[in-house]
């Protein structure tokens, strides 16, 4: 019986057929078959073959769960921990994805370590955290392997590592963690536990940048202004700082505004760069509050305006900007 529901469920053998699934799981789950109780259960979870019901989801995904099947287990804990179909309570997201994770359920591990980590449910605890984290990790969790990378970067709950950190960093970049991509370009950009390699760098920023990673648009906009690994190349510089600029990156709007200022690349515009600046400024940038207020007080490709100037040298000032304040006892 089980597997003529998987037959109309995916089509093999039968035509698929997932209201026929349904009730051919259902006819299973009621002969107590664990499986079946739990794909079941995601049947009303996703609406497939049946109306979406997040209580009778509940239901099922308890009674595979009381027989131990691993999935319904971790089901259960991510609907506790989100509060569908339940009232969010996160220590039984932690019971449900504990009972998982002791059948070393690889996304119950990396769940119940990101609970040990925020404090969810358990008091916060990033030894135990980083344990589980490299559980899953081992298994092949790729996030699992960015997190413990990052870990044991920065010595959270472990000793720091950064041999195992660079380790883990390469096991997720290479399986396409775009964070790890970004983290393994930094570790060679600045020569952190390994010997610095500015053509690793621009490697591993690429790939990042390539999947989205804005940090990574601004730091090869970086490498090609200033010629590390790469040639000189103010163009690329400006479309890769553009690019992130475009994305908010608070440093890489900036350096854009800079390259507007000084005519790298493109023709010395004063409102553009002033544009970005504001951008940059008003985000919080501390470089860009002064320079923005530079701009004002000297009258840079603008009529100079005094009171513009202390607003944006004071908010750099309030900022620590030790600079600022001594621009501000000359106006």
């Amino acid at each position: 019986m089980y597997s003529l529901d998987i037959a109309y469920m995916n089509g093999t053998a039968v035509k698929a057929n997932p209201v026929e699934g349904v009730h051919w799981f259902y006819q299973a789950a009621k002969k107590n078959h664990a499986s079946a109780q739990y794909n079941l259960g995601y049947s009303y979870l996703q609406g497939v073959g049946i109306e979406r019901n997040y209580s009778s989801a509940i239901a099922w995904f308890r009674k595979a769960a009381e027989q131990n099947n691993a999935m319904a287990q971790h089901n259960l804990g991510q609907l506790y921990q989100q509060g569908k179909g339940v009232k969010r309570d996160y220590s039984m997201a932690v019971d449900w994805f504990r009972r998982a994770a002791e059948q070393n359920f690889t996304a119950s591990l990396a769940n119940l370590a990101d609970m040990y980590r925020r404090g969810e449910g358990v008091s916060q605890n990033m030894t135990m955290a980083a344990q589980l984290f490299r559980k899953a990790a081992e298994q092949g969790d790729v996030q699992s392997q960015s997190i413990i990378g990052g870990i044991y970067q920065n010595g959270q709950g472990v000793d720091r590592d950064l041999n195992q950190a660079l380790f883990w960093h390469r096991k997720a970049a290479e399986n396409g963690s775009a964070s790890s991509q970004y983290n393994m370009a930094y570790i060679y950009s600045y020569g952190k536990g390994v010997q610095k390699d500015y053509r690793q760098a621009e490697f591993w920023y690429r790939k990042s940048a390539q999947q989205g990673m804005a940090e990574s648009k601004n730091e090869l906009g970086v490498l090609y202004q200033f010629g590390h690994g790469v040639e000189v190349d103010y163009v690329r510089s400006v479309k890769w700082y553009r690019k992130a600029a475009e994305n908010g990156i608070s440093v890489a709007q900036a350096n854009l505004a800079t390259m507007y200022l000084t005519g790298r690349s493109v023709m010395r515009d004063y409102k553009q760069g002033r544009e970005w600046l504001r951008k940059s400024a008003t985000q919080g940038f501390v470089p860009a509050q002064r320079g923005l207020g530079m701009l004002y007080a000297q009258g840079i490709g603008i009529q100079k305006d005094p009171n513009k100037a202390r607003k944006w040298l004071e908010k750099a000032a309030a900022n620590g900007d030790i600079k600022s304040r001594e621009l501000l006892d000359k106006l």
